[in-house]
């Protein structure tokens, strides 16, 4: 049996094995939650455990593996979800069509330096123009697979990024076709440079981002059915 007490910032669990032959042992499972809120980027939360020092003096001297520590690492972390909305899902040959494109960052921490890349259907879609970019680094035009990108050197945690894409589809399209737009956010986490120290010239990677929370929701795709 285990019982708990808190005991300033730290809550105490004491825990009862009973009697233990030799080579025996006794396992406990134990679940907590991260803090909500941290002080900084990061905090280290740290568990240890050890035996009843009331119960030493049986070991005749051999403590010195009496005590286990293991720290966890708790970060704040941006967390980028692109996102579609459009003047409408439905289409006639030959129409403009408006998309914007929303990057949010839904996490707790500002991102670094992120690279939105996009394609749209070529030959069923022709691009026109950008508009209301709030891309700092800008979106480049689409290539001949209809891919472009668009860049912001940082994207505050809760704070987005948005621009809208004017195209017009193409004229020949039947009733029925389905375009597919897509995007997908990436961080950029690192890229390699030369430095000079000592007269001696070395590789190294200095970080322009951080990690990322979670991935699973960084690519979003809109379908227009003409």
């Amino acid at each position: 049996p285990c019982s708990s007490s808190p005991a300033g910032t730290l809550r105490t669990f004491s825990c009862s094995s009973g009697v233990l032959a030799s080579n025996q042992s006794r396992s406990l499972s134990l679940s907590a939650t991260a803090p909500g809120t941290i002080s900084g980027d990061s905090q280290t939360l740290t568990v240890k455990a050890m035996v009843n020092p009331n119960d030493l003096a049986r070991e005749q001297g051999r403590t010195a593996n009496n005590t286990a520590t293991v720290s966890t690492v708790v970060q704040t972390l941006p967390d980028l979800a692109p996102s579609w909305a459009g003047s409408s899902t439905t289409a006639s040959p030959g129409a403009d069509l408006m998309f914007e494109l929303t990057l949010r960052n839904i996490g707790n921490r500002a991102s670094g330096d992120a690279v939105l890349k996009v394609s749209i259907p070529v030959g069923q879609l022709s691009f026109s123009r950008f508009a209301n970019s709030q891309f700092d680094g800008g979106c480049s035009p689409p290539d001949a697979q209809g891919k472009f990108t668009c860049r912001t050197s940082t994207v505050p945690a809760g704070g987005s990024r948005r621009v809208q894409i004017w195209s017009r589809t193409n004229n020949l399209l039947e009733g029925g076709d389905r375009l597919l737009s897509q995007a997908t956010a990436e961080l950029r986490i690192g890229l390699p440079s030369l430095t000079t120290t000592g007269g001696r010239t070395a590789a190294e990677v200095r970080p322009l981002g951080t990690s990322e929370r979670n991935e699973r929701n960084n690519t979003s795709s809109l379908v227009t059915t003409v």
